[in-house]
């Protein structure tokens, strides 16, 4: 064990390098996985004699780390004595005399309890340990700084991925104790630590959303990050970190940041035009390839300005124009990720600005259709990319004076393609997005073009089974409307193309019982009974292999 920094330190590296006390927590982590409570009464028995305040503050601190790594394993066992053991831990945590080593190493081991704290969120103890960890982020030294920040972060990532707790830190002045802390720390924190604090402010964004758009958080959070904004030039190492911030500010404040627009627009700008240069002339000369990271959190963060402030940014659209060459060249580059962001970057232009992609469709729907023709897993985030801006194109394209619009040939190769990929493709557990904006889209083309199909002289049948298992899981929300609008109205003009596919067409007429519209809930009941009149023995079958809850649903809403 090593002291890593005086209070008043610099920022160094830290306590990061694999060791004998790292590779002994991970092995008991390792014994607990394996052994269960079997161990629990041994291990609670060591880690109490070593956490007594007359033992040297290595054992105690030792105690704390152990504590935690066989959190996991030993959960269940643990659980009757968790409150006392957290309470403990924030105890020893705001005791300013114990070593701060020791103080900092509770926010780890609070933090593999965190789904107990969080169920707790109507006690004292979820309170409790947030103000601790706020307090502990204005400390004065570097490594308790860093732990108490990365504390947060988990505590909100875990609040964000609870089904059950997902609001435990919006109670009454939780957020704004959350974002006054970020905001002096913002201040205070040096360059390792003020990376961290960018990454969890992210988290933040992401948890509160639209909730911080209120009242005088942004000016708590853009006061300092404006400021650095101005101070953190384009080469510094925290600027990924800054951009990936910036995207999440604009996500959370929409048109709030608009003071900011015309800045953030032309410096992210600026870099995705001298880095897709960059990168082409080092490619042709073959020469050092800048790091993709500069082209990646430019384009990202551009795409949340114009979700944040969408048409209004029009006038400065019309003094770049290269952005939309430099846009396309990104679209065709050989990384993944940075193809990834440029579709999104079209998806969001065709949301807020489609005369810009509409101005360049052929190119656009070129590259779109060659990107969904050879996917694999790592390629599988910007086909999904794709299909997602190719969705937002059909909703929100303009069809004004000689404008081009996407036409029937563009609906043919998309659905064609999409089709295809749909049916052959094994999608795995990180392809489910592709797969699902894939349905979506389909979706979307059936609504505005019904004849596609019969063009093609396909039927609805060859994809419907998995288009349903798909979309049966997608959240309720406008575009899953409008593409299961589309896909129904397809299937009533040919309802014996179903037949095959009735045990997911169930679960997807039961996903959207209470949220479809009126029209929408007469044309699944007009299908379903149809499908029931006609098709026999099959749907007897289909029904009896449904879920109770499913066949309850169905006949709540549809009567079938």
């Amino acid at each position: 064990h090593h002291e890593d920094e005086d209070e008043d330190g610099q920022d160094d590296d830290g306590d990061t390098d694999w060791n004998l006390r790292r590779s002994a927590a991970s092995t008991l982590d390792n014994i607990s996985q394996v052994y269960g409570d079997a161990i629990l009464n041994q291990a609670l028995g060591t880690i109490n004699t070593m956490m007594q305040p007359d033992q040297p503050w290595e054992s105690q601190e030792a105690a704390i780390l152990a504590l935690g790594a066989i959190c996991e394993g030993c959960y269940d066992g643990l659980m009757p004595y968790m409150a006392q053991i957290i309470q403990r831990l924030i105890n020893v945590a705001n005791d300013e005399s114990y070593h701060h080593l020791a103080r900092q190493i509770c926010c780890w081991s609070i933090g593999q309890m965190n789904e107990f704290v969080l169920e707790k969120s109507n006690s004292s103890l979820l309170q409790q340990y947030l103000t601790t960890i706020l307090t502990l982020m204005k400390a004065p030294t570097k490594s308790v700084q860093e732990s108490a920040t990365a504390a947060l972060q988990r505590l909100l990532e875990a609040a964000s991925n609870s089904y059950d707790n997902e609001d435990s830190l919006k109670y009454e002045g939780c957020m704004q104790a959350v974002v006054e802390t970020c905001s002096a720390c913002l201040v205070n924190y040096q360059l390792k630590n003020q990376q961290l604090l960018l990454e969890c402010i992210e988290n933040v964004c992401s948890y509160y959303g639209t909730e911080l758009a209120h009242g005088e958080t942004f000016s708590l959070l853009m006061g300092p990050l404006g400021k650095l904004w101005g101070e953190t030039p384009d080469s510094s190492p925290l600027i990924f970190a800054y951009f990936e911030c910036m995207a999440s500010i604009c996500n959370a404040f929409g048109k709030a940041i608009s003071d900011y627009a015309e800045s953030i627009f032309n410096r992210t700008v600026s870099i995705i035009l001298s880095h897709t240069h960059f990168r082409f002339t080092a490619k042709q000369q073959d020469g050092d390839i800048p790091d993709e990271e500069y082209l990646i959190t430019a384009l990202d963060l551009l795409s949340s300005l114009f979700d944040a402030m969408g048409a209004s940014l029009e006038p400065l659209l019309k003094q770049q124009p290269q952005l939309m060459d430099c846009i396309l060249q990104s679209m065709r580059d050989d990384s993944p990720d940075i193809q990834k962001a440029a579709f999104a970057l079209i998806g969001d232009l065709s949301g807020s600005c489609p005369a810009l992609v509409q101005s360049n469709l052929d190119n656009v729907c070129n590259l779109m259709l060659a990107r969904l023709k050879d996917v694999d897993e790592r390629r599988s985030g910007a086909a999904s990319n794709v299909c997602w801006a190719l969705s937002v194109l059909i909703e929100h394209q303009m069809d004004i004076g000689n404008m081009p619009t996407l036409s029937a040939g563009h609906y043919d190769a998309f659905l064609t393609t999409m089709a295809m990929l749909l049916v052959e493709a094994n999608f795995t557990t990180d392809m489910v997005n592709l797969a699902e904006n894939l349905c979506l889209a389909i979706g979307c083309i059936l609504l505005v073009d019904p004849q596609c199909l019969q063009r093609k002289g396909a039927s609805l049948g060859f994809f419907a089974s998995r288009w349903c298992e798909y979309v049966r899981n997608i959240k309720n929300v406008p575009l899953k409307d409008r593409a299961l609008r589309g896909f129904l109205a397809t299937a009533q003009a040919d309802p014996s193309t179903l037949v095959d596919a009735l045990l997911p067409l169930f679960d997807v007429c039961a996903s959207v019982m209470h949220d479809a519209a009126s029209d929408m809930k007469s044309g699944i009941k007009s299908l379903l009974q149809t499908l029931k009149n006609n098709a026999g023995p099959q749907w007897q079958v289909a029904i009896g292999k449904s879920r109770p809850e499913t066949k309850q649903k169905l006949h709540v809403a549809y009567g079938v």
